[in-house]
């Protein structure tokens, strides 16, 4: 059975956005529109509440306070919804580093813009719900 992504079904994307800094999740929001549930956790103690309902896609700062998010990919475990993390300064090693630990994309926050962000979260959650080959 083929899976109908939740906007071609004209269905709200439920968006954790997991950020310490308040400018920074402000930004986010206004970048995102009525058709984004957008669920914010400022530290890691906010996180396991946050996750239910599960998101359609988890947007990460890489420093959250004394954490990064290895720590917060290490919580959420196996099987989480796709991640993008979002960072300051994105470095190729950043990149393959996260990647490595199953992070979906790397953002650079001095680059993201509206449209960008968008592109980024429909990429990730369509690339989550194709079926994998075995």
């Amino acid at each position: 059975m083929t899976q109908i992504l939740p906007w071609l079904r004209d269905e709200t994307l439920k968006v954790l956005l997991i950020d310490d800094d308040d400018v920074d999740r402000e930004l986010i929001r206004r970048f995102l529109d009525e058709r984004y549930d957008v669920r914010e956790a400022a530290d890691l103690s906010d996180v396991p509440e946050r996750l239910d309902p599960a998101p359609d896609v988890i947007l990460l700062d890489h420093f959250l306070g004394a954490y990064d998010s290895m720590n917060v990919l290490r919580l959420l475990g196996a099987g989480h919804p796709p991640v993008i993390l979002l960072s300051g300064q994105v470095t190729p090693e950043l990149s393959d580093r996260v990647r490595r630990e199953g992070v979906h994309a790397a953002l650079d926050k001095g680059e993201i813009d509206s449209e960008s962000l968008r592109l980024a979260i429909s990429a990730a959650v369509e690339f989550h719900a194709e079926p994998s080959e075995e």
